[in-house]
């Protein structure tokens, strides 16, 4: 319901559609100026999930603290879980800070609960003014820790455009840090990872962080790489490899009915990021076709907004045994200038058309079509009595189109809005009874799983997923990775609840 709301909203520029906000989320501030983002959760077990972040306005992403637990539980676990959190957080009363709480609570008693839990932190303090060059003492004898910091802003998340923006945002900052993680390599130095673990949106700041032992030489290598992108731009292979990671995170940050701890990281990022409070569903299911949409001029168009001369910070911790000043530094920065720089790109619709092209040499003729109709339409409208009674027909009528390409058979149903809509009946019947009958087959006709394990065994699914996906308005990145993991049933899933 609220993704249908989001489709007929239309915000001020009507090529845009409107994101609504999520709901029932109550956000104060506690007198030290923490934040609080609550909303009210009912679970049959009445647990909670609670997250604390903490986000340093030089770091790349927060530091994020997970409490799961059951509503009787979560009084005697607080005390514990806040005072690890107290020690754990760097330059805590610097850092921005927030508690999510997602579950089964009355939100006033859990304000005043938390209200006392959280007193124990210092008031925050007014954001420290950024230096553009800092060196510190090491505690390390030999190595140098370097970190070159790119601020990012984002506006709030509002319309289906925005959403594009961000993905387009992360895209570039992961094809960016691959090109300087392949780098500082080649320079001697060891990568510095500025996200160990899951994380959902763009980095706050794109940050390149190594350690080695010639300083200079390091910086020097992430500036030149960061010349060559906004010389020669990137490969679509690059961004090929950059969406695909993507895609693999959002699937693991989705789920069509989302716990409180998914609700909990999913509002926990958000409020770190701070561009707003998307409604969960609509944002995910949105952000599947808002990648598919996003090509390799949109990415390289942002390289010169988010990657300025003026903007970049540099961080050294210096061993005792070595000197390196900030007029060193400065000295390699004014050598390597790239504002100037202007990237143009080539024309690379042609491979896309070929792609196409290709994909609609596979055959399907007007009857096999109007077979597939008559199949889906009876297994997804007609009750288990009817359904029985035309078991043999509907079998006789599935081994008309055995030999019919796995993508042209569902590009039947994905372009028919009641073959649609009938397949997401199939897939929510009772006992999922119909939906494991259409993947294993029934009596001698082998299902949808067997035809795609026969495709794929023949190498002849990969060649035609970008044009598939073309014509589908999916991600070929999505189905890429489901097609080589051979997951079938969750490629369906995820094709038939596209909203285009």
């Amino acid at each position: 319901m609220r993704i249908l709301i989001s489709l007929l909203c239309w915000s001020c520029c009507l090529s845009a559609v409107g994101i609504p906000s999520e709901e029932y989320l109550d956000i104060s501030s506690l007198d030290n100026g923490i934040e609080l983002w609550l909303k009210p959760f009912s679970l049959p077990n009445r647990a909670i999930s609670c997250r604390v972040i903490a986000k340093n306005p030089f770091d790349a992403v927060p530091q994020v603290f997970p409490l799961d637990c059951s509503m009787d539980a979560f009084e005697d676990e607080l005390p514990y879980f806040v005072d690890l959190c107290k020690e754990s957080i760097i330059n805590e009363s610097q850092c921005k800070m927030v508690v999510v709480a997602v579950g089964d609570f009355e939100t006033p008693s859990l304000v005043e609960f938390l209200n006392a839990a959280f007193e124990i932190f210092s008031k925050r303090m007014k954001e420290p003014v950024a230096r553009t060059i800092s060196v510190t003492p090491s505690s390390e004898n030999d190595l140098v820790y370097l970190s070159l910091t790119y601020p990012t802003s984002f506006q709030e998340i509002k319309t289906d455009k925005d959403l594009k923006k961000l993905w387009v945002l992360y895209l570039l900052q992961s094809v960016v840090e691959e090109r300087f993680r392949k780098t500082i390599k080649e320079a001697d130095g060891q990568w510095i990872s500025a996200s160990p673990s899951k994380y959902l949106l763009p980095y706050a700041n794109s940050v390149a962080k190594c350690k080695g032992e010639e300083p200079n030489k390091m910086l020097s290598a992430f500036l030149v790489a960061m010349n060559e992108i906004k010389a020669t731009g990137f490969s679509e292979q690059e961004l090929s490899d950059a969406k695909a990671k993507l895609q693999k995170n959002l699937v693991h940050f989705y789920q069509k009915n989302p716990t409180s701890s998914v609700l909990a990281d999913y509002l926990a990022f958000h409020s770190a990021f701070g561009a707003g409070y998307p409604d969960y569903s609509t944002f995910m299911t949105f952000s599947f076709k808002a990648i598919s949409e996003i090509e390799r001029g949109d990415v390289a168009d942002l390289i010169g907004v988010y990657f300025k001369d003026a903007t970049r910070r540099v961080e050294m911790q210096i061993p005792p045994s070595m000197h390196v000043s900030e007029a060193d530094i400065q000295e390699v920065l004014n050598s390597h200038l790239t504002d100037s720089i202007v990237l143009s790109l080539k024309d690379k619709s042609s491979s896309t058309d070929s792609a196409r092209e290709l994909y609609t040499k596979l055959p399907l003729t007007e009857e096999e079509a109007m077979i597939i109709y008559q199949i889906i339409d009876n297994v997804g409208n007609l009750g288990y009595g009817k359904l029985w009674k035309k078991e043999n027909e509907i079998e006789a009528l599935g081994s008309r189109v055995q030999h019919v390409h796995p993508f042209k058979f569902l590009e039947t149903i994905l372009t028919d809005p009641h073959l649609k809509q009938s397949m997401i009946k199939i897939e929510d019947g009772l006992l999922s009874l119909k939906w494991r009958g259409f993947f294993n087959g029934n009596g001698d006709v082998p299902g949808f799983a067997a035809k795609c394990e026969r495709e794929y065994a023949r190498d002849n699914l990969a060649p035609y997923i970008v044009g598939f996906s073309q014509v589908v308005k999916a991600n070929p990145e999505q189905v890429r990775y489901f097609v080589e993991k051979k997951e079938w049933e969750k490629l369906v899933r995820f094709l038939i609840n596209l909203e285009n």
